[in-house]
């Protein structure tokens, strides 16, 4: 015990504490390297140098620790090149190869960076290259549009003031040049022009609507029966126009100015007419499936025979509502119609075809739905609170966060509705009698199969 305490104090407490300070070394490296920090390698590799520097003190022929040499009387021995004198080599020659290897990488740092910056000055330079030629071709677009609208105008009063164009009638070679001419001109131009297009036609009479100097609308309409798809009408300047049987599907005719407008039998499939003014217009027949009208004024206008299938409609104004039940008492379908958020509360709807239709938040409480046709509709959130819904067919509807309290769902179908069990059904409906489960079970056998199943469950 003396021995190693004498060792321990003279020659082994450095080391002890060497030993401690390299553990900890170790340690805290591959805890940081663990948790995902750069430095934690570099105190590894430290550990790793100090690990082995230990070693070699143990170690005779690494030259690092005390290594006795041999004498012979007469002769010089050369010592054996030892690790620490291959170290000293090492370490001379490592200074030029950092060097060169340093250099290398900043060379090589910097090449990269240049190339990024020319390569960012590049595409920089080929954006606004390409701006300033989006801009060129846009200028010299408008350039064209005008060149052709004035063209345009040029020729049609030419035709109006020479060739007597208000008094030729349907199918005279004049008119049907002005009307193709017409027809062109509206389907290559933007809104803007068009709007002084449609202000022209307005004022010329060959809108078919009354000028503001004659008492009597003109009998030359060249919009009736036109062919324009996809034109971009915004804001057109229409009123009282004939556009019977006109074909005018995804044309854009948002804002556009249509009070009194003849739209009877006129193709506007997918046409937007949003916020258009359709005050007195006539719909008589016309397609207007998956046509947007959201803000449209509608007031007064005829519905008569009008497709209205997946058309987003102005539910939210009172004066469509109105109508909206008109169509509903005509037997109108309007299936698969946009109507969230409508306020349908009170309403007379029975037997209303409203199969597919969007119906998600709207107001139907007290509603009465006797018979009406709801299968598929989406009623998520919808107040359906005291709604009559005898008879009415709901099947595969979502009735997600739908409210049903109180309502009379007798001789209902809801097979494969969504969004609501059996149990809730029951909770919350004043009647189920006759009416068909989300499981297809009729509700008295599914009753019987519950509190057959609640015996069991109370005899185990």
């Amino acid at each position: 015990m003396e021995e190693w305490a004498w060792w321990l104090r003279t020659r082994g407490l450095p080391w002890l504490i060497f030993a401690i300070f390299l553990l900890a070394t170790l340690l805290l490296g591959i805890l940081l390297v663990v948790f995902g920090r750069q430095i934690g390698y570099v105190l590894g590799a430290i550990s790793v140098a100090l690990l082995l520097i230990l070693i070699g003190y143990r170690i005779p022929w690494t030259g690092f620790g005390e290594v006795p040499l041999p004498r012979t009387d007469g002769r010089e021995i050369q010592p054996r090149k030892l690790l620490w004198d291959w170290l000293q080599l090492l370490s001379a020659l490592a200074v030029p190869i950092v060097i060169a290897v340093a250099g290398f990488w900043f060379t090589t740092n910097q090449n990269a960076r240049q190339q990024d910056l020319e390569s960012y000055r590049a595409a920089r330079e080929q954006e606004l290259a390409d701006q300033r030629a989006q801009v060129d071709r846009e200028i010299e677009e408008q350039r064209a549009q005008d060149e052709a609208l004035q063209a345009y105008l040029d020729q049609m009063s030419q035709l109006l003031l020479e060739d007597d164009l208000l008094s030729r009638e349907e199918g005279h070679p004049v008119r049907t040049l002005a009307q193709a001419r017409t027809t062109t001109i509206i389907s290559r131009l933007d809104a803007e022009d068009n709007l002084s297009v449609t202000r022209f036609l307005t004022d010329s009479g060959l809108t078919g609507a009354r000028r503001a100097n004659l008492e009597q609308s003109s009998t030359v309409s060249l919009l009736r029966q036109t062919a324009l798809r996809d034109a971009d009408l915004a804001g057109a300047f229409l009123p009282d126009a004939d556009l019977t049987e006109a074909n005018l599907p995804d044309a854009n005719l948002s804002n556009a100015s249509l009070v009194s407008a003849d739209l009877s039998g006129a193709n506007l499939e997918g046409t937007k007419l949003k916020g258009a003014d359709l005050i007195f217009a006539d719909l008589t027949n016309a397609d207007l499936r998956d046509a947007n009208l959201t803000g449209a004024n509608l007031d007064k206008v005829k519905w008569e025979g009008t497709e209205l299938e997946d058309a987003t409609l102005p539910s939210s104004s009172s004066k469509f509502v109105e109508q909206l039940i008109d169509l509903i008492k005509r037997g109108d379908s309007l299936e698969g119609a946009n109507l969230v958020g409508a306020n349908l509360a009170q309403r007379d709807l029975a037997r209303a075809s409203l199969q597919d239709a969007n119906l998600s938040k709207a107001s139907l409480s007290g509603a009465n739905l006797e018979d009406a046709n709801l299968a598929e509709a989406d009623l998520f959130s919808a107040d359906l609170s005291g709604t009559n819904l005898e008879g009415a067919s709901l099947e595969d509807a979502n009735l997600e966060d739908t409210t049903l309290e109180d309502a009379a769902l007798s001789d209902a179908n809801l097979s494969d509705a969504s969004g609501i069990t059996n149990e809730e059904l029951e909770q919350q409906a004043e009647s189920l009698e006759g009416a068909t489960m989300t499981n297809s079970q009729k509700y008295e056998d599914w009753l019987k199969d519950k509190k057959a199943q609640g015996k069991d469950e109370k005899n185990e």
